[in-house]
């Protein structure tokens, strides 16, 4: 009893002292109020620079509701939505923020546009999902004499 007793005060000092925020649930909504009134239909890529530590964390958001947990600190966000109808396809929208995450509620705005997507870090990260290779052609000719 007495040792149920203190690991049961331990545990509850325990959970008690630690105040540490939870990450947030970073949610971009499948619908026209998402991106600029565009609906995102093909994925999402949202990459994340930690300001304070240098950390780079890359998500593919491949399922509608598109969500990501984002850790608490200070972030660059870069995302790259893509119109669809499929999987990485049809036109892309670039956005940006700086944001401060706390642990409190925040809402996130990211201004997307199609323009944005000739710049760097939006270039390589469309580069990763779409190939510009549609086809390729092998020299079958026979070699040596």
């Amino acid at each position: 009893m007495t040792k149920t007793l203190i690991i049961l005060i331990l545990f509850a000092a325990l959970s008690g002292c630690s105040k540490n925020a939870k990450p947030r649930t970073f949610t971009l909504f499948s619908g026209r109020s998402s991106l600029n009134g565009i609906e995102i239909l093909g994925g999402a890529i949202l990459k994340l620079v930690n300001s304070t530590s240098g950390e780079v964390v890359t998500m593919d958001l491949t399922t509608s509701p598109y969500t990501a947990i984002i850790p608490n600190g200070t972030w660059s966000m870069y995302l790259v939505g893509f119109v669809g109808p499929s999987l990485w396809q049809g036109a892309t929208y670039c956005g940006e923020t700086n944001k401060t995450l706390d642990g409190n509620d925040l809402d996130i705005t990211i201004n997307a546009l199609a323009t944005n997507c000739a710049n760097s870090p939006y270039k390589l990260l469309i580069a990763t999902k779409i190939s510009a290779w549609d086809s390729s052609l092998w020299d079958v000719s026979p070699w040596g004499p």
